[in-house]
């Protein structure tokens, strides 16, 4: 089994969808479930024994910085986007010197789950899963119908082996992007451009039968405004 012992945590994103909340805060340092979202990341992260974390700034990084330098695990390592925003799959291009993995983990800090009770985390069963002969890129994804928070129509359709298809051109697809992948290095080192989203990289897997999933089992939530926020932190409390 591939040990996966680092995480490239998202934390760059400038969330002005949920403005003015994010005003003088970045989106994964607002408060969510009793601690803060990027908090939620990291300590999901050392539940699947990752002991390297690098995160990616943008926005306030200095807050984020500060936040995270209260840790004492897993050691972390900042990837400095202060001076461009690079997009998702940029970022994680921009921070690979960092990551110096062949295979690690990425988790978005804006978005929140619970793992089910009784049970392997989301990332256990994801490193469980992870077969890298067949695989490229693993993701986490999470039924549209219990998505709570989630203002959309669903990202994909899954096969009985596992194989994910975008939903293309229907109205829908049954199941959410839920922020977690377990990914390889070299189809970010070896993408030509430097700003682009990670998902240009899913779409070239997808079309060789190399984008995989695992389905979450327990709870998961995303805010994208400012009344999503309130209604998610509600129902948590």
């Amino acid at each position: 089994m591939t040990v996966i012992d680092t995480a490239m945590v998202l934390a760059a994103g400038l969330g002005t969808r949920l403005r003015p909340l994010t005003n003088n805060m970045p989106k994964p340092l607002l408060p969510m479930g009793g601690k803060t979202m990027l908090d939620h990341a990291l300590d999901h992260a050392m539940l699947a024994d990752v002991k390297r974390a690098v995160i990616n700034v943008h926005y306030l990084p200095g807050k984020i910085m500060g936040h995270v330098s209260q840790r004492k695990q897993p050691m972390i390592m900042i990837s400095d986007e202060t001076s461009a925003l690079l997009e998702t799959g940029g970022g994680i291009k921009n921070a690979l010197n960092y990551i110096d993995r062949d295979v690690f983990f990425t988790l978005n800090s804006d978005v929140m789950w619970r793992d089910r009770a009784g049970g392997p985390s989301a990332l256990q069963r994801m490193q469980d899963a992870w077969n890298p002969q067949i695989m490229d890129t693993l993701l986490l994804i999470t039924p549209l119908e219990t998505a709570t928070g989630f203002v959309g129509v669903g990202d994909y359709f899954i096969g009985t082996d596992g194989a994910l298809t975008w939903r293309g051109n229907e109205k829908t697809a049954p199941y959410v992007f839920a922020g977690a992948t377990i990914t390889k290095a070299k189809g970010f080192a070896d993408y030509p451009e430097r700003r682009f989203s990670q998902k240009r990289i899913w779409d070239q897997q997808e079309s060789k039968g190399r984008l995989y999933a695992v389905v979450h089992t327990g709870e998961w939530y995303h805010c994208s405004t400012p009344a999503d926020y309130a209604a998610v932190t509600a129902a948590l409390a």
